[in-house]
């Protein structure tokens, strides 16, 4: 379902999220549901992600499935034009470039060599009003990029609306509702960390078991390398088709392939 999925959803992904979504709201619609009440924001307004967790200098989850894939490893860059200019390095900014470090030796030779010349972490960092930023507690600095990297751009777009169109679905984010944002921005950084503030909102709503429940990311199985070798065979846009099936034989991580694989889509369904 994946080239369906980024068909309606018009993006590219890097985990089995979309397809994900894009089948539940399929059930949804199939049960004769047209409206849902949806969760978007409240990890943006409340800080309940772990790469937020950590820029804040709190505790990590230790079950690793539940920290998705947005905290830097040991390999992960530096990015000393971010220290330089915020601060500090936001975890997930730095997770994402560690992502892509490894397709960068996968594409075509005149793109590769253009980008070279160019330093795209920072070219993104002009794009923002940083002196607002710099006076902000770093974990407020991630959360914002994120909202406006992130959440405008992807988890919005991609994974909520062109998933729950698809099938003619409606999702309604009480999270981002414009005075409980407001409202969240007033509070303490403290009080937000892992959504507290929410749970304490919630202690006489919810059953415990859910109200203290760890964040865990809503994903799919892992993609198995060799059952995707023919259809990347066929080649994959900007990148070199010899050293993609090379690559394909060490193991390759899960979010790199399902974004050869959703790039190769959208050539399919919309460009061809």
């Amino acid at each position: 379902h994946l080239s369906d999925a980024v068909y309606h959803s018009e993006g590219l992904t890097i985990n089995g999220q979309l397809v994900g979504r894009y089948l539940l709201y399929r059930a949804v619609r199939q049960a004769g549901y047209k409206v849902v009440l949806t969760g978007e924001g409240a990890d943006e307004v409340f800080l309940g992600y772990a790469h937020l967790q950590r820029d804040f200098g709190g505790p990590q989850p230790d079950d690793p499935t539940q920290a998705g894939i947005m905290l830097p490893g040991p390999d992960a860059p530096a990015l000393p034009q971010v220290q330089s200019r915020l601060g500090h390095v936001p975890s997930f900014l730095s997770a994402k470039v560690a992502m892509c470090q490894p397709l960068h030796a996968l594409l075509d030779d005149d793109l590769r060599h253009a980008l070279t010349q160019r330093d795209m972490v920072a070219e993104l960092l002009d794009g923002f009003r940083l002196d607002v930023l710099r006076p902000l507690h770093a974990v407020e600095q991630s959360a914002w990029l994120w909202t406006r990297l992130a959440l405008a751009g992807y988890i919005l777009r991609t994974l909520s609306d062109g998933a729950e169109m698809a099938s003619s679905v409606e999702g309604r984010p009480p999270f981002l509702d414009h005075h409980l944002y407001e409202l969240a921005r007033s509070l303490p950084v403290q009080s937000k960390m892992n959504k507290l503030a929410l749970r304490d909102a919630l202690k006489t709503v919810l059953p415990e078991p859910i109200r203290t429940r760890p964040k865990h990311p809503f994903l799919a199985p892992p993609i198995t390398p060799h059952r995707v070798r023919d259809r990347l065979a066929a080649g994959v846009p900007f990148f070199n088709t010899k050293r993609v099936l090379a690559w394909l034989e060490a193991a390759p991580s899960d979010p790199a392939l399902h974004l050869l694989l959703s790039i190769q889509a959208v050539q399919d369904r919309l460009l061809s």
